[in-house]
């Protein structure tokens, strides 16, 4: 299996610490992209100034998260899918709306 995206960010010294933290606890990883340590030339930004990195073993990839996270890698909550309670009530103040429209 081909390596596992763990982290995105622009933050070149974050990276740094990280790809150290990872390394040191025998985590096989490597990195894409410069990120911004200094102001670029002319001092407009480019598009593409990500770092990724990746895992290089799946099995690694809980433990290496965990690390991330410990050094203060932002965490993403989960999208929390809409409720059949709050579907219906959409509904039926849509309902209602439509009801009170059309009767006047």
């Amino acid at each position: 299996m081909g390596d596992v995206l763990l982290y995105q960010t622009s933050d070149e010294a974050f990276v740094s610490r990280a790809m150290s933290a990872l390394e040191e606890a025998g985590i096989r990883c490597c990195r894409t992209g410069y990120g911004w340590s200094f102001p670029p030339a002319g001092g407009r930004r480019l598009f593409n100034d990500g770092v990724s990195i990746f895992v290089q073993q799946e099995s690694d990839y809980q433990r290496a998260n965990q690390i991330i996270v410990a050094l203060g890698g932002y965490v993403e909550r989960p999208i929390r899918p809409l409720r059949l309670i709050e579907i219906g009530l959409a509904l039926a103040v849509l309902a209602t709306i439509l009801v009170v429209t059309f009767n006047l």
